[in-house]
C-alpha cells in the first residue's frame, strides 16, 4: 500500500496560512510528531508559503501555492509548488557573517533549512516552482 498523501491547494493570501499550518500539525500528529518538532515543521512550511507569497508572486493574493503532503513510515515529506516568478536559491548554508549582513525577513530560508533533513528546490517543465522538504522519523 502507497504512503498516503494529502493534496491541497490555497489562495496566496496570507490569510490561508492558518489553515495550512492547521493542516501541517495534523500531519504531524498523525505520524507522531508533537511539540517543538512540530513547531519546527508548521514554521518551516509556513516560511515556505510566505517566501512564495512575497517573492514569486510579489504579494499577490489571487494565486495558487499547491501542496503534497506524504505521510510515510521513515519521513514526512512536503512537497509546495507555485507558478510564480523563478527564483534560485542561494547554493549553500549562510554562515555567521552573512547572517549579520540579512535584511529584515530575511532568515526564512535559513530556518527551512535548519528545521528540516533534506531541501531541494526545483523547476518543473510545467514553469511551477517546486520546493520539497522531508523531515525523517
Amino acid at each position: 500500500m502507497a504512503d498516503p498523501t494529502i493534496e491541497l491547494a490555497v489562495p496566496s493570501h496570507p490569510k490561508f496560512l492558518k489553515l495550512v499550518r492547521d493542516v501541517m500539525r495534523n500531519a504531524a500528529k498523525s505520524l507522531g510528531i508533537t511539540g517543538d518538532r512540530a513547531d519546527g515543521i508548521i514554521l518551516a512550511v509556513d516560511e515556505a508559503c510566505s517566501n512564495i507569497i512575497r517573492h514569486s508572486y510579489m504579494g499577490r493574493v489571487d494565486k495558487t501555492i499547491e501542496f503534497s503532503i506524504t505521510l510515510g513510515k521513515a519521513a514526512l515529506t512536503i512537497a509546495i509548488s507555485d507558478s510564480g516568478k523563478k527564483w534560485n536559491p542561494p547554493a549553500k548554508d549562510l554562515n555567521k557573517e552573512s547572517l549579520n549582513k540579512l535584511k529584515p525577513g530575511g532568515l526564512g530560508l535559513l530556518i527551512i533549512r535548519r528545521v528540516m533533513d533534506r531541501i531541494d528546490f526545483s523547476r518543473a517543465n510545467s514553469g511551477k516552482n517546486i520546493i520539497r522538504m522531508v523531515k525523517y522519523l
